[in-house]
């Protein structure tokens, strides 16, 4: 079908005088959907969790902010523990691992 035509067949389906049942239906469910959301936007609990959560948000970003700088003293012992610690030990492993090397002239790769 083209554009046209799903846009006629469409427009049939969606007109009361097209289909009145389907119509009925369509517009009994716009309805509940409104009073569903409606229910939602006057509900207390819910209203009350969302607060929450927008405090949290911001009680958060206060605390980050507050926090940069002692994080900033903190980068340099995890830097220093990096690198004096930790890269030599996984360079240390890394030694231990077999390189496979290939041999010109021969088809089997050899584990030196």
């Amino acid at each position: 079908m083209k554009k046209k035509d799903l846009g006629a067949r469409w427009k049939s389906l969606s007109s009361e005088e097209g289909n009145p049942k389907w119509y009925a239906l369509a517009q009994k469910v716009k309805t509940e959907w409104a009073a569903f959301e409606g229910a939602l936007m006057e509900d207390g609990d819910l209203r009350a969790a969302k607060e929450a959560k927008e405090k949290f948000g911001e009680d958060l970003k206060r605390g980050m902010s507050e926090r940069v700088g002692v994080a900033v003293e903190e980068i340099t012992w995890f830097w220093q523990d990096l690198f004096k610690v930790y890269l030599p030990n996984v360079l240390g492993q890394l030694k231990e691992l077999p390189i496979p090397r290939y041999v010109a002239g021969f088809r089997l790769y050899s584990y030196c």
